[in-house]
């Protein structure tokens, strides 16, 4: 994808050492020379390179078959002082194998982009957040360290239906690339390390977290809310940590924050049973019930009283439920 916002964030020299990542890449070369690198220290360059090597995958997912992992190389030369190799880390074999995974890929690709909705961003966006929702699963691991190279990208949810929050966040960066809404990913902390993105729609940016959005587990289907679909800086910030907040573009819109914009937030001037009613009322889907509130005190026996009305007992029948509630969205 055509995607240059991290390495517009990095100095000359850094510069230097992603062209020649994105060279080696294209040539299939695990091995190359920085061209024209000005070289201080051991320890300045292997800083330089993991900075650069991180802001070309940040910008490029479609690279699913490189990992994180690099080793430098250097050489003093009497003419041009000490010369810089760059050794980096294919996940594939050989060629024929990334392209083969690369055809795979974008059949699964188009069979999403072919069912679209609508033409309308928002629900494009919706659409992508909920169909990987429904149908990739979060890989479950005990330490970081054992999650395999495909759960941190498009590999592990186009092909294995199994991945964990960089390979959600790669692949909502690829789909929203192809209909030309702008998206970033986002690096910082959730409890541990997280990745997630900002979406730009008409109106400004926006924080899309689709992993967070799986937190609710269900035996029998992939239970996909919208608690952190299209929310501002201020609002992650109560949970989230960002790693490099100063560079990243401050999301402050809301007409399209999902509560907003489908008409599921009871505000403080609203009859907080009626509004409920019609939420409910309008709902569609039998696995979830989702709604905002504005500081209504009294919601958890507004809840009770009409959860409790037999109109809405296909909500509670025979079921086990789970009640869910943060940033005000239960």
């Amino acid at each position: 994808i055509e995607n240059d916002f991290y390495y517009n964030t990095l100095n000359d020299e850094q510069k230097k050492i992603y062209t020649a990542i994105s060279y080696g890449v294209k040539d299939f070369k695990d091995r190359f020379n920085v061209q024209n690198y000005n070289f201080v220290s051991m320890e300045q360059t292997l800083d330089d390179v993991g900075k650069a090597l991180s802001c070309f995958l940040d910008d490029h997912p479609e690279v699913f078959y490189v990992n994180n992992k690099y080793t430098v190389y250097t050489k003093d030369n009497l003419l041009f002082g000490t010369l810089v190799d760059v050794k980096i880390n294919f996940t594939e074999k050989s060629l024929n194998d990334v392209e083969t995974k690369i055809s795979r890929i974008e059949t699964e690709i188009n069979n999403i982009l072919n069912n679209i909705p609508s033409d309308e961003p928002i629900e494009k966006e919706l659409y992508f957040h909920d169909i990987i929702g429904e149908n990739v699963k979060y890989y479950e691991y005990d330490t970081i360290e054992n999650i395999p190279d495909s759960c941190h990208s498009i590999e592990g949810v186009f092909l294995n239906k199994e991945a964990v929050c960089d390979g959600f966040s790669e692949a909502l960066n690829i789909l929203l690339s192809r209909v030309n809404i702008p998206s970033i990913a986002v690096i910082g902390e959730l409890e541990e390390a997280h990745e997630w993105n900002l979406v730009k729609l008409d109106d400004g940016w926006y924080n899309l977290d689709l992993t967070s959005d799986k937190s609710i587990e269900s035996t029998d289907k992939e239970i996909v809310t919208h608690v952190y679909f299209n929310r501002t800086t201020e609002d992650m910030q109560e949970t989230h940590i960002f790693n490099d907040l100063n560079i990243l573009p401050d999301a402050t819109a809301t007409k399209y924050m999902y509560y907003n914009y489908y008409d599921k937030n009871i505000l403080s001037t609203d009859n907080t049973t009626t509004k409920l009613e019609e939420i409910l009322d309008n709902n569609k889907n039998e696995y979830l019930v989702e709604f905002k509130v504005n500081g209504q005190s009294n919601i958890t026996s507004v809840m009770s009283n009409v959860f409790g009305k037999s109109k809405y007992g296909k909500y509670t029948k025979d079921r086990i439920y789970t009640y869910y509630d943060i940033l005000d969205a239960y």
